[in-house]
């Protein structure tokens, strides 16, 4: 009975309906004893609702790659052919330590055939290679150390060239100002050379590396990046310092007469 007298009121409220009316965007609907009020078929709701607010983003660190420079390291560079030199970025550490020192590998990669002038780069007139850092955050690469350079006999030329071929590695320091509190920081790296083969040398040119790095919490403790564990061999003091790497690589046999 009680079922019964319950599903006559609800149907009361339904046919028992007055009057109808469109007021601010709602449909009100005046039954007998209440009234009724519901959003109209056509009212859309706001996109703010809709959406749901995304949770705090997450940065990921991002592997180094090659970008087009800006800077032209000279007018004469042929930006559209592919350059003899490669390089890679590899942090000793999956992040960078919070107001702190880390060590950094910059590996060049020269392609078979070619060379580049080493750094310093002898005879004097030569183009030495180099490396800076380019960052609109508080952050220098300090104690830059260039690898030991091969000999190369030159023709015509009374001393050997020092050059760098096949893989060599440039080592610095990365040290982050104590007053950067910045969680991710940009890093673009130009690695400026000049490429020679045995029958020319080409215009001075440039490298551009770009990628993002993650800093460390207040004491939290660092990972070494084991990927790039072959990069930094064992150091001869336990110190994280450029002058206490060895060499990871056998210096190449002194080669013969060229033809430049």
């Amino acid at each position: 009975m009680n079922i019964t007298r319950l599903v006559c009121s609800v149907l009361l409220c339904i046919c028992g309906t007055q009057d109808t009316a469109l007021i601010g965007g709602e449909v009100t609907v005046k039954a007998k004893n209440r009234l009724v009020s519901m959003p109209a078929a056509d009212d859309q709701v706001s996109s703010d609702e809709a959406t749901p607010s995304p949770g705090p983003s997450i940065v990921e660190h991002r592997a180094f790659k090659p970008i087009q420079s800006a800077v032209r390291a000279s007018p004469f560079a042929q930006q559209d052919k592919e350059k003899p030199l490669k390089v890679n970025i590899y942090p000793m550490y999956t992040k960078l330590p919070q107001q702190g020192k880390a060590l950094i590998a910059i590996e060049l990669d020269v392609q078979r055939n070619w060379h580049i002038n080493a750094n310093p780069s002898s005879p004097d007139f030569l183009v030495p290679t180099t490396v800076e850092l380019k960052t609109k955050q508080k952050v220098k690469l300090t104690k830059v150390k260039y690898p030991k350079h091969h000999p190369l006999i030159v023709q015509g030329s009374d001393q050997p060239y020092h050059v760098y071929d096949g893989k060599a590695i440039v080592y610095g320091l990365l040290e982050i100002d104590e007053v950067d509190t910045t969680k991710v920081i940009e890093l673009e790296f130009h690695v400026r050379f000049q490429g020679c083969n045995s029958t020319q040398c080409l215009p001075p040119d440039m490298v551009s590396m770009e990628g993002k790095l993650q800093v460390a919490e207040a004491g939290e403790p660092l990972e070494k990046n084991l990927k790039n564990a072959g990069k930094f061999p064992k150091l001869k003091t336990g110190k994280e310092s450029p002058d206490d790497v060895e060499e990871p690589f056998e210096p190449l046999e002194p080669k013969g007469d060229v033809s430049e």
